[in-house]
């Protein structure tokens, strides 16, 4: 079987990291963040350094992303925002070889603490931050309030109906 290589990602892979990421990110439950071909973009133009792909046999399988962030903190803060698999290579140590060089890159920019935001749910992404040290700070509940005239519509669109005022 041929190795997995880590790399810096490139302006070509981004069609594959974004159909990886479509496959892998709940979007309905994250509201505070986007996965959009607008945000990736974004973020490869921001921190290009912190973006890094897996590939085997010339093909995508995998994604990590970041950014740098200067905070009130002494140092630097890194933020460790996306990681993603494809199913069919998930608990092949190729999470752990994204999160491992991601790990290596924010040391080498001097960042001394790096937070990460994972949902309850993703019992795979706890355990691969646990092993590389992450500890649980505190948890976070997000409330949402969306007006209901939009939330209406949003219904009556699905739907296809119409509701009357």
């Amino acid at each position: 079987m041929t190795q997995v290589r880590i790399r810096d990602m490139e302006v070509e892979d981004l069609p594959a990291v974004f159909k990886i990421g479509v496959e892998e990110f709940d979007m309905t439950t994250l509201y505070h963040q986007s996965w959009s071909v607008k945000e990736l973009s974004s973020i490869f133009e921001e921190d290009k350094e912190l973006c890094i792909v897996a590939e085997l046999d010339g093909n995508i399988i995998g994604l990590a992303l970041g950014h740098k962030r200067y905070s009130t903190w002494e140092h630097s803060l890194g933020y460790f925002e996306w990681i993603a698999v494809s199913k069919e290579h998930q608990r092949k140590g190729v999470g752990s070889a994204l999160c491992e060089e991601m790990l290596k890159r924010f040391s080498q920019m001097g960042i001394k603490r790096i937070i990460v935001d994972i949902e309850d749910k993703r019992t795979a992404s706890k355990r691969l931050f646990e092993k590389s040290s992450f500890k649980k700070l505190f948890s976070v509940s997000w409330y949402i309030k969306e007006d209901s005239k939009s939330q209406e519509e949003e219904v009556s669109s699905s739907k296809g109906l119409q509701l009357s005022s």
